[in-house]
């Protein structure tokens, strides 16, 4: 429990802050990798922490490094990258990789709505840490039911 409040109010600090600034500082991401590592030894699941980690950051860096071979801009920040890297260590593969996919799907969803709203244009920059971190609590909240609907039919 002291994990999850700790967790949620770590995220929701980040949220706030790229919402405002469009950056997610490494002093509040790196701790919290470091952290999730240290959970992940004391609950006996440090490989998962650690390939959660890997797959966080390298699922989101591989995306953003193709993003720019294409559109030649960054596409994606790095702070997106650690923030993965700290829900993957925190919590393991299952949750980031449901994250991941959560987090794309509401953000196209959310993109949509702000490009047919006219809040945004079709090159300004949402931020996407507040995605990220909403895609995470459903996945908390929803991961069983999450994983019954996309891979049992």
């Amino acid at each position: 429990m002291i994990k999850f409040v700790f967790f949620v109010g770590v995220l929701l600090v980040i949220s706030v802050i790229d919402l405002r600034s469009y950056r997610i500082p490494d002093v509040l991401t790196l701790p919290l990798i470091v952290i999730g590592l240290l959970f992940g030894f004391l609950e006996h699941r440090f490989l998962d922490s650690v390939f959660g980690m890997s797959v966080g950051y390298g699922v989101y860096f591989g995306i953003s490094w193709l993003a720019k071979l294409y559109y030649k801009e960054d596409a994606m920040g790095a702070g997106d990258f650690k923030l993965a890297a700290a829900i993957g260590s925190m919590w393991g593969v299952t949750v980031v990789a449901l994250t991941i996919y959560m987090s794309f799907l509401l953000g196209g969803v959310l993109g949509f709505f702000l490009l047919i709203m006219k809040f945004k244009k079709r090159r300004e920059v949402i931020p996407f840490g507040p995605v990220i971190v909403g895609s995470s609590f459903l996945v908390l909240k929803f991961k069983v039911p999450l994983l019954a609907f996309l891979f049992l039919k």
